[in-house]
């Protein structure tokens, strides 16, 4: 076993990972990334389906500084995705500070020794890292959700984290339940490769199109010059009644939440599949019953197979609960400013925030914030939350504004320009306590660099 001293830990080199050790190496700060994953792209190296394509477009999913190639198509798959990230790395020197096939066993706090360090980060090979920060960016899509109910279920069932294939439904009467993005194509997928397939909602969800009037949805939400939540919902509003309508014409249920108020569905291949009898729409389940499956509505079937996609639920296994170093509320973290221990200096939780219209530019800004976060931790004495709690402006927005500095993680999909307008605020507070900053590289490649605006969305996408 080996153990060594460096200044940050960013653990997970995935689409939040990297941002973020890119701005600590522009800053001039030590850092190692842990993943346990043999390259870089977190979920779309290892997780993601081989069928898997971005549901929002290249324009608003690449990062600013690094836009996707132009020749790449507007929806990528998960090998060009690969393809992107590893670019990313190699454009900006990345890859010597990340250690890639070691995973992390436990983050665990330590007394300051002679380096400064209070953390103590061991990974799954034996070895050991002392660090001042820990960053943990390895996202909300590891420990997927399976619902219980009553009976006994014989056959076979996967979750969604464990599909890679189409080939794995060959030969297979196949149950999909839940009616996100990847319960739609998993049953789409179904479709064409199992005997059957079926699809299990609870409750109703607002599909989307990936493309309307011949361009990307994503661009058409962000081109408009006059942004808002209300601009965004009327847009949405008629993009889906033009395009879907009413889902109960499909044999859906009615969603009961408003547009927009949950992240999007980008699969209208699973109406079509639908309408051609391709795909049968069932209610919730009620009970199982060896090899069958029993519906809400006295229905019962057989099946081979049920495949899980309910989502997710946020774990952070590294963190050992007798170290008291987060506390959770309803099933969430809680975290100061949304983005680290409130319990200890020195540790932060990246990449819990979703937007829903790509996650790039997110993703940089929210990384960039995280790094120089992280790096005022390390050299200032008392420490950025304590500097950040202090401070004029957040104690006016605490008396006046109603502003908790402890709150559980926000995972609710938001517009980007709402998550931005937060970073910008949290820019310019880092700013006045005289966190450090840097230029931020941008890569040279063969894509617009127009795209990182949202005004010339409407026409790069064109």
């Amino acid at each position: 076993m080996t153990e060594r001293y460096v200044t940050h830990c960013v653990i997970g080199a995935g689409f939040q990972g990297l941002p973020i050790v890119k701005k600590l190496r522009e800053l001039g700060e030590a850092v190692v990334c842990l993943d346990r994953n043999p390259d870089v792209g977190g979920i779309w190296h290892t997780g993601a389906y081989e069928t898997a394509h971005i549901i929002s477009s290249k324009y608003s999913t690449g990062f600013t500084d690094f836009p996707m190639p132009a020749d790449y198509p507007d929806f990528p798959s998960k090998s060009e995705m690969q393809r992107y990230f590893r670019s990313y790395a190699e454009t900006f020197d990345l890859l010597p500070a990340i250690r890639f096939e070691t995973g992390v066993a436990r983050v665990a706090p330590m007394e300051a020794d002679a380096d400064g360090a209070l953390w103590r980060v061991e990974t799954t090979g034996g070895d050991a890292y002392r660090c001042r920060t820990v960053t943990i960016a390895g996202g909300h899509h590891n420990d997927p959700n399976v619902a219980h109910y009553p009976g006994e279920w014989t056959g076979e069932a996967m979750t969604s984290n464990r599909y890679r294939s189409p080939r794995q439904f060959t030969g297979k009467r196949v149950l999909v339940v839940g009616a996100g993005n990847t319960a739609c194509d998993a049953a789409v997928d179904a479709s064409h490769h199992g005997v059957s397939a079926d699809i299990s909602v609870r409750h109703g969800v607002h599909f989307f199109p990936r493309t309307f009037a011949g361009r990307p949805l994503d661009t058409l939400l962000q081109a408009f010059p006059l942004g808002g939540e209300w601009m965004d919902r009327a847009v949405a509003w008629v993009v889906n009644t033009l395009a879907v309508g009413d889902p109960v014409r499909w044999g859906l249920p009615r969603p009961t939440h408003g547009i927009l108020d949950s992240h999007p569905v980008i699969n209208t291949e699973l109406l079509r599949r639908i309408r051609l009898g391709e795909i049968g729409v069932r209610p919730e389940i009620a009970r199982f019953d060896g090899g069958s499956v029993v519906f809400a509505d006295g229905s019962r079937k057989s099946y081979d197979l049920i495949f899980w996609a309910i989502g997710y639920r946020i774990t952070l296994p590294m963190l050992r609960e007798a170290d008291g170093l987060i506390d959770w509320r309803d099933d969430l973290p809680l975290l100061f400013l949304m983005m680290m221990s409130p319990k200890r200096r020195g540790l932060f939780i990246a990449g819990l925030g979703q937007a829903r219209t790509g996650g790039g530019p997110l993703f940089q800004d929210a990384g960039y914030m995280s790094a120089r976060m992280a790096a005022f931790d390390a050299r200032d004495r008392d420490g950025v939350m304590s500097r950040l709690a202090a401070h004029h402006a957040i104690r006016f927005a605490q008396r006046w504004r109603g502003l908790r500095l402890v709150e559980k993680a926000d995972t609710k999909s938001r517009s980007l320009r709402e998550h931005r307008s937060a970073l910008i605020g949290l820019g310019r507070l880092l700013d006045s306590i005289g966190a450090p900053d840097a230029p931020s590289r941008r890569g040279v490649s063969n894509a617009r660099s127009d795209l990182a605006t949202s005004s010339s969305l409407w026409t790069a996408a064109a």
